[in-house]
């Protein structure tokens, strides 16, 4: 199988994209042909310590294998390397090649590692001058000064290191979910509490809960507004991650919830450990993960074991939910004993709520199983 072919597997990140159509060449004006040399600048300047790809003839197929359109036409190496070097402070090394998958056409291109940073003397199309453009995760952005100046670092120096991307992946199944995601929330409109029975009311035993209807009201209501992630984080370099941490950071906004654990199903009895209240810590080794808010912010912080060269690790679960509709975007921060500077990305989500009701009758029936 060839490289190509393996990379069909994977999900777009800082040393890979797909795209279904061929780029806009030949005829093409300045602001359409800006998009490849946006593209190639970007990879070219990213944190990353492995070859980047971009394969043309591709739909992505996220969490699973990319499907092979192919494409109709492929553009001249020679053309494309004369506009692209015509255009940046200095020489980009990358190739373009065609290679036939499944039958279909596909076009490669294929940038190495190398010194950077690349930028444009001059404006062309959409793009600026003197503008740092980067391949952050699955999307481009442009770099800030300190990661400019960080580049001057040489490629031994990088190599020396881990290379890690992170991604929202399914719980249970451990699967990826892309640096953005869609959930969906519930939101029950509770009866008064008063509205709701009291456990034993006449002839209440001081060895029950007295409130444990209403408390089953409060974990119908998470479980109908929450839902359970897990991060999942890639070693595409060479070199082991020694004790990794990722921290996500996103702005304090009034509809979104985020709890590192779920409520627990509340117990009849009102002394006594409830066994369901250590249901949503699921460790995973010596793994944690934290939910706090400060300064504004609300922190996600997982802790995490050692990732092999080439392999994945999946992070404790946590808790996701909005009251209204709403869209996140998490930073994303890389740590670790032999990562010399943090590495950073962007993930999303997409909040879609609905509105619900239940009654006490119907919060009873549940309770009483």
């Amino acid at each position: 199988m060839s490289i190509v072919e393996d990379l069909l597997y994977e999900d777009e990140s800082s040393t890979l994209d797909f795209k279904r159509d061929q780029y806009p060449f030949s005829g093409a004006n300045n602001r359409q042909k800006s998009e490849l040399l946006k593209d190639i600048i970007a990879f070219a300047n990213a944190w990353r310590r492995s070859k980047a790809y971009i394969l043309l003839g591709v739909d992505e197929v996220v969490g699973g294998k990319s499907t092979v359109v192919g494409v109709s036409n492929h553009l001249a190496e020679s053309n494309i390397q004369q506009f692209i070097n015509s255009k940046t402070n200095r020489p980009i090394e990358f190739s373009y090649r065609a290679e036939e998958i499944e039958g279909q056409q596909v076009g490669v291109f294929e940038i190495p590692n190398q010194e950077r940073p690349f930028f444009l003397e001059s404006d062309y199309g959409r793009l600026e001058s003197n503008v740092v453009y980067l391949r952050r995760g699955s999307s481009t952005a442009t770099a800030d000064p300190e990661e400019i100046a960080r580049m001057g670092k040489t490629i031994a120096d990088q190599e020396r290191e881990p290379n890690l991307d992170v991604e929202f992946a399914d719980p249970e199944e451990k699967r990826s979910l892309g640096v953005e995601i869609s959930v969906s929330s519930i939101v029950l409109d509770l009866p008064e509490r008063s509205e709701i029975p009291t456990l034993g009311s006449g002839m209440v035993s001081v060895m029950k809960n007295s409130n444990y209807y209403r408390e089953v009201a409060d974990y119908i209501y998470e479980d109908m507004l929450l839902t359970e992630i897990r991060l999942r984080v890639r070693n595409i370099g060479n070199h082991v991650a020694d004790s990794p941490k990722v921290v996500l950071r996103t702005s304090i906004d009034g509809k979104l919830i985020i709890k590192e654990k779920a409520q627990p199903w509340p117990s009849r009895e009102s002394t006594g450990l409830n066994p369901a209240a250590v249901a949503g810590i699921n460790p995973i080794g010596a793994q944690t993960i934290e939910v706090e808010q400060s300064e504004g912010d609300w922190l996600i912080t997982a802790e995490l074991d050692d990732i092999q060269p080439k392999a994945d690790i999946w992070s404790p679960t946590f808790f996701l939910g909005a009251t209204k509709d709403t869209t996140a975007t998490f930073e994303s921060t890389i740590y670790g004993n032999n990562i010399s500077e943090p590495e950073k990305q962007e993930l999303n989500a997409v909040f879609e709520t609905e509105s619900g009701e239940i009654t006490s009758d119907k919060i009873v029936e549940i309770a009483k199983g």
